[in-house]
């Protein structure tokens, strides 16, 4: 697909999320991969998490590597342990250079852990996800053609990676015939969820992790830390 066959169509930057011709692909074929690709949890449903309290359990890490930033310190890092204790790291180059901490709340990381995982973060499908939103910029193109309107790619030139992990000991999804999951771990990894979320409004998994993304990034900076480093 090129400018030189629809004279309306620009692309702005190199995108980390291109778009892909998908052959033989309607509108109503996209739009079934897209609700297969941000099928979450049962209505009524709950999730059954179980995270270690051990004080040396890492339980939640969110880190933001930020794309304009080589080393081995390339952003900001969240640790969440099974006692509650909350640490946030931030890089030399930050101006909360150094490490801090605080406590959660009684039964804060349990209501942590269920944020999470209502907003499907515990069974993310990126490779779903990122079909559901190329079908999405497809239909778009395929509107603007049939319209004769303009068609712009967006891109946000070196947006941040957004990397979370989460491990429990037991995790069963909020999925009849879910079967209980021991030593459970979910990394999840996303180049521009924020960017990415704003184009693909119709993308409700993308809309969710960038709302997982936000809740982390608020405990993250959550005021009243102490440093310790």
């Amino acid at each position: 697909m090129s400018s030189s066959r629809h004279p309306f169509l620009r692309l702005l930057g190199a995108s980390s999320l291109r778009l892909a011709t998908v052959s033989g692909l309607g509108l109503a074929a996209a739009a079934g991969l897209a609700q297969v690709a941000i099928a979450g949890p049962q209505a009524g449903m709950a999730p059954a998490i179980e995270p270690s309290r051990r004080p040396d359990a890492v339980v939640v890490t969110y880190r933001e590597l930020q794309g304009e930033i080589g080393g081995t310190e390339r952003g900001p890092v969240l640790t969440v342990y099974g006692d509650g204790r909350v640490v946030s790291h931030y890089p030399v180059f930050m101006k909360r250079a150094g490490d801090w901490e605080h406590r959660l709340a009684p039964g804060e990381l349990d209501a942590l852990l269920r944020s999470l995982a209502d907003k499907g973060v515990l069974d993310f499908d990126a490779q779903g996800v990122r079909a559901a939103a190329r079908s999405a910029a497809a239909d778009s193109v395929q509107r603007a053609r049939a319209a004769n309107t303009p068609v712009v790619l967006f891109e946000t030139s070196d947006a941040s990676t957004t990397v979370i992990e989460v491990t429990v000991d037991r995790y069963v999804a909020a999925t009849p015939g879910a079967h209980a999951v021991q030593g459970f771990t979910k990394r999840v990894a996303w180049t521009g969820v924020r960017g990415d979320a704003e184009r693909h409004r119709g993308v409700s998994a993308l809309q969710n992790l960038a709302a997982a993304e936000q809740e982390l990034r608020a405990l993250r900076d959550r005021p009243g830390a102490a440093r310790v480093r």
